[in-house]
Formats: structure tokens, C-alpha cells, sequence
């Protein structure tokens, strides 16, 4: 689906849009879903799969910049998500989806 950078950049978006609108579209909200579901299954790894996805210590030390990066993105998509959950936690979906209606 989308690349980490690319999911900031649409939750950012909806973050905004959800600030500025008070709404936005199914399909961006379908994607929401979608992301937080990945965002969900990642959390959930087992011991062998990270044990698999583990590096050796030489190969970790050229590494550990990149994973740093990826961890800050992962976060910011984190609140992000949390951001947006806050927002639509309390409403019905037709409140904050603006073509709920239409067919």
C-alpha cells in the first residue's frame, strides 16, 4: 500500500482537513481505517519474526540511523492516528464524513 512517509503525509492531511472542514471523504476515511489496521498488526509481531528481522551487530551499527528515522515516522503516524481517533471518537460517522448520503 503506501510507504511510511506517504501515510504521514495522508494522516497529516486529514488531520488538517478534519480541523479546518470538520470533514472528510469515505474513501479517505476507508484509508484511515486501512492504516490504523497496519499500524495495529505491526505492534503485534512475534519473538521469531523479530528475531528474524534482527541484524547482526556489525550490519546493526550501519543501520541505526535509518531505524532511528523510522521509529520518529512511526511514531508521528502513532499520533497522528490518535489525533484523528480523538476527533471522530465521540461522532457518528455521518458527522464527520461528508459524503456519507451519497450514493
Amino acid at each position: 500500500m503506501l510507504n511510511d512517509e506517504q501515510k504521514l503525509s495522508f494522516l497529516s492531511n486529514i488531520n488538517s482537513k478534519l480541523s479546518e472542514t470538520h470533514a472528510i471523504t469515505s474513501y479517505e476515511y476507508e484509508i484511515f481505517k486501512q492504516i490504523k489496521l497496519e499500524q495495529n498488526d505491526l505492534g503485534n509481531i512475534s519473538l521469531d519474526e523479530f528475531k528474524n528481522n534482527y541484524k547482526k551487530i556489525g550490519e546493526e551499527n550501519n543501520l541505526n540511523e535509518e531505524r532511528i528515522g523510522n521509529k520518529i515516522i512511526q511514531e508521528k503516524i502513532k499520533a497522528n492516528i490518535e489525533k484523528i481517533l480523538s476527533y471522530i471518537s465521540d461522532k457518528k460517522e455521518y458527522e464527520f464524513i461528508s459524503d456519507f448520503f451519497i450514493s
